[in-house]
């Protein structure tokens, strides 16, 4: 009998994403009954938040920090998992040296953006900053999630921001293929600590100029 590989989604459910999370739901049970590639368990975490009192990132840390799964995969709740998003991933659970797998960038409007980059390592990160290069909807490893929690006080741009902290001194894979579509149809979270309108990439990039 192989080893026991625990899997974890989480997916945070803010304010006027309700009626989007179900989808997102059955999305992720589609791609374990697609494959379940190396996870020998499944859990999807949805907290919800329709207040937005939390927000994304002290729902994604309390998710995480109490978790005893070897891998996490962060979703979010207006994005869909890809019916082949376990599927690919073997390979790289199996490396020691990685912590983090990304797939390549997606959305309901464009499919695989044109300007995807891939491969994609460290240096291509500084060079493009969130330009085709790293986006929600990733698999990390759990014990370095709990190493390396996001920061909650940062509302816009706060996935990235931790993207460059733990990816700064570990190893990522980024896959040709994608892991999740973006839809960005759907309109972003509202409440407290939401937004109706951002340029998501000038909010990324502000961060990776302090690393370059």
């Amino acid at each position: 009998m192989g080893a026991v590989v625990r899997l974890t989604v989480i997916t945070p459910i803010g304010p006027g994403h309700e009626q989007h999370a179900p989808e997102c739901a059955a999305s992720v049970l589609t791609a374990w009954g697609f494959s379940r590639g190396p996870f020998t368990r499944l859990t999807h975490e949805l907290i919800i938040d329709t207040a937005g009192d939390m927000g994304r990132s002290a729902a994604r840390n309390g998710a995480i920090q109490g978790s005893d799964a070897d891998w996490l995969f962060l979703l979010d709740a207006d994005d869909l998992m890809r019916p082949d998003a376990f599927h690919w991933v073997g390979e790289a659970v199996e490396r020691d040296d990685v912590v983090a797998i990304f797939g390549a960038v997606s959305t309901d409007a464009q499919g695989t953006i044109a300007e995807n980059v891939y491969p994609c390592g460290w240096g291509d990160v500084l060079e493009h900053g969130a330009r085709g290069t790293l986006s929600m909807g990733c698999y990390v490893r759990g014990a370095d999630a709990k190493e390396e929690p996001f920061n909650e006080a940062i509302d816009k741009g706060e996935d990235f921001e931790w993207y460059l902290r733990l990816l700064e001194y570990r190893a990522f894979v980024k896959l040709p293929r994608p892991l999740v579509t973006i839809r960005t149809k759907v309109p972003s979270a509202i409440g407290p600590r939401g937004y109706r309108s951002l340029d998501w990439r000038k909010a990324c990039d502000r961060f990776v100029d302090e690393y370059r």
